[in-house]
């Protein structure tokens, strides 16, 4: 359910402890030291990177086929404190790169532990971080080719216009906060970190599509801000982030005329695109509107064209079969109860 997340947490420590600290720290096989350190009269500043696994010395930095998290440690010297600031996906981290999966609560307090071991951080005093940016989110595991279904996401109520809109992805935006969906396969083929010949082989059985919430800043939203803005609350209202995605998603527009059983009778020439153009037409204007509007303009033969568009309209009304809403929000629904079994959605 969690993906990215920047958090920064902070904690009392002496000139002496933190050195000590930062030397067990670059001891770690799991730990990459960045060259951007700085030391001066008031702060000390070390740039680390944090594998999941024992990462190879020799590999460049720029071709690291593993995924990991970036932590800064920055020492007031005239505080004598310690902040700590971790950010990247730690879905991905935990899962790995290429991983379907989404966190189950279990995973995730997993997921902290193994952090808080690695950065040798006490797990109580992680708890407390303060979470400045997340993003929450689902991957779901569909039938192949709804990739028309991202062209029937219209709006949502409480965003701004889509400010991406493709045929794999589609994003609304408002000042602190992301509203995404975009095609999942699409993604890990653009990045390379799946071959073309692995996505297609997949892309025959399943889609993939990642529906995403993104939170930039977490003070400027009212339901993070209240709920989210530490890692103790993230965890203790993680049922609430679920409902969330659900609710969201709920509100969301979708335009209901293109359905995957229409769309694959165009494709296979059962249904030509002039006939998939007028029932649109007919759908966005009101049937009964339009066909008022035929007889108007159509004074010879109007009988025989009424006729005509009326059958065309109702073969594909009755035989559209279920709406890209519907089953995108059926799979929701159940992706969300199988994280989170106690939760029940309407």
């Amino acid at each position: 359910m969690v993906d990215n997340i920047k958090l920064f947490v902070t904690k009392e420590m002496k000139i002496s402890e933190f050195t000590e600290y930062l030397r067990k720290i670059e001891k770690s096989s799991k730990i990459k030291i960045i060259n951007s350190n700085i030391d001066n009269n008031s702060v000390i500043i070390r740039k680390l990177i944090l594998y999941r696994d024992d990462y190879i010395h020799t590999e460049n930095i720029k071709n690291l086929n593993h995924h990991f998290l970036r932590v800064d440690l920055i020492y007031y010297k005239n505080k004598s404190n310690l902040q700590v600031t971790i950010n990247n996906s730690f879905r991905k981290w935990y899962f790995g790169k290429n991983s379907m999966n989404d966190f189950k609560k279990n995973k995730f307090l997993d997921c902290i532990e193994l952090i808080s071991n690695n950065l040798n951080l006490h797990m109580k005093d992680l708890l407390k971080a303060k979470i400045t940016q997340i993003e929450i989110g689902l991957n779901i595991r569909l039938q192949p080719n709804f990739n028309n279904g991202f062209n029937c996401i219209a709006y949502h109520k409480s965003y701004k216009t889509p400010t991406c809109y493709n045929s794999s992805t589609v994003s609304f935006h408002n000042s602190y906060n992301k509203m995404i969906f975009y095609d999942k396969l699409n993604e890990l083929k653009s990045r390379n970190t799946l071959s073309s010949r692995a996505t297609g082989k997949i892309g025959k059985r399943y889609s993939f599509v990642r529906y995403e919430l993104s939170f930039n800043k977490v003070s400027g939203d009212k339901f993070t801000k209240i709920n989210l803005n530490s890692l103790k609350k993230l965890i203790n209202n993680w049922d609430m982030c679920l409902i969330k995605l659900y609710n969201e998603l709920k509100k969301t527009v979708f335009i209901n005329y293109l359905t995957p059983k229409i769309a694959e009778d165009v494709i296979n020439n059962i249904t030509d695109v002039n006939s998939l153009n007028l029932f649109i037409a007919i759908k966005s204007l009101n049937p009964v509107k339009y066909f008022s509007l035929l007889r108007n303009i159509k004074p010879n033969n109007k009988t025989y064209e009424l006729l005509k568009a009326k059958k065309m309209y109702d073969e594909l009304n009755q035989n559209k079969g279920e709406t890209y809403e519907r089953i995108f929000i059926r799979a929701v629904k159940k992706r969300i109860e199988k994280i989170s079994p106690e939760i029940q959605l309407l």
